[in-house]
């Protein structure tokens, strides 16, 4: 798609060259006097009709261009988007490996409090630490829940955006192939 845009883009300008030698051509011959004004008018038209064009071939390629920018901006949110939501995921992994090593050094620490060995305040340590990381835990889940749901709704953006880039591309294929444009919304 976008190297199809970038191909049409580069043939703009030769189209706009071959529409101007043509309207050129057609001038010179309209500067010859002619037998009657209706072959004047004809030729007026005719460049109206190039100019109005032209006019309609530029507006697309700006619409087109502008769908481009949003394409490349909406599709850098999805990859940062999409990057966070694999770094949460991380952590949560990181979190679910230490919690039950946790666990068991307070079992550890319980048993040789039990045995006198160590002090009441390890245990303290350790369910202070075990608390934190349930509670970092639960923070990474709730953002990883968030994230998931910016992630799909900017996916939806940008697949509408490319839908969007595809018409205006088709259009821009049928002017340059000679066909009548069709309008389009926005």
């Amino acid at each position: 798609m976008k190297s199809s845009l970038i191909r049409i883009v580069r043939c703009i300008p030769f189209v706009l060259i071959m529409v101007l030698a043509a309207s050129a051509s057609s001038f010179a011959q309209a500067d010859k006097p002619s037998p009657t004004k209706d072959s004047e008018k004809d030729a007026i038209e005719a460049l109206l009709n190039e100019v109005r064009q032209i006019r309609l071939a530029v507006g697309h390629l700006n619409d087109a261009q502008i769908l481009v920018d949003h394409v490349r901006a909406s599709q850098e949110h999805v990859d940062r988007l999409s990057k966070e939501v694999e770094q949460i995921r991380q952590q949560i992994q990181e979190s679910e490996f230490i919690l039950p090593q946790l666990n068991q050094e307070l079992e550890k620490a319980v048993k040789n409090v039990d045995l006198g060995i160590a002090v009441h305040d390890d245990i303290d340590r350790l369910k202070t630490n075990i608390e934190r990381q349930n509670a970092l835990q639960q923070a990474a889940r709730d953002r990883e829940i968030l994230l998931n749901k910016d992630l799909e709704q900017e996916q939806v953006v940008l697949t509408d955006l490319k839908v969007r880039l595809g018409r205006v591309e088709r259009e821009i294929e049928k002017q340059l192939s000679g066909d009548k444009p069709k309008n389009y919304d926005f």
